[in-house]
């Protein structure tokens, strides 16, 4: 991985659960670290939901491997949008690089 590749300042998020009432919780996100990544498209599709179009992306994110960095219950924010994980990849077992496969929505 060279490190002129990454040039794109991502935030991951944690999300944290808190109980509001014995029936429901209330989920919210912290940011917890900033990280420079090479993050590129890899696909996208439109489809019809409940609520109307929309559509529906796929990302890689590449960065440098952290042990306990992130887990795909956490997400990640960059240029304005809020992406979910979907796969975390540590390259050839190595522990040097790690690819994460992002989705993210946006309802038209």
């Amino acid at each position: 991985m060279r490190i002129d590749n990454l040039r794109n300042l991502v935030t991951i998020q944690q999300r944290s659960t808190t109980e509001s009432t014995p029936w429901d919780d209330t989920v919210t996100w912290a940011d917890h670290v900033e990280r420079w990544a090479d993050v590129k498209p890899v696909s996208a599709k439109e489809r019809m939901r409940n609520q109307g179009p929309s559509s529906e992306a796929t990302y890689t994110m590449a960065l440098r491997w952290e042990d306990d960095l992130l887990s795909d219950q956490d997400r990640i924010v960059w240029d304005g949008r809020t992406f979910d994980i979907v796969g975390i990849i540590n390259v050839d077992e190595r522990d040097v690089e790690m690819n994460v496969m992002l989705k993210v929505w946006d309802q038209s």
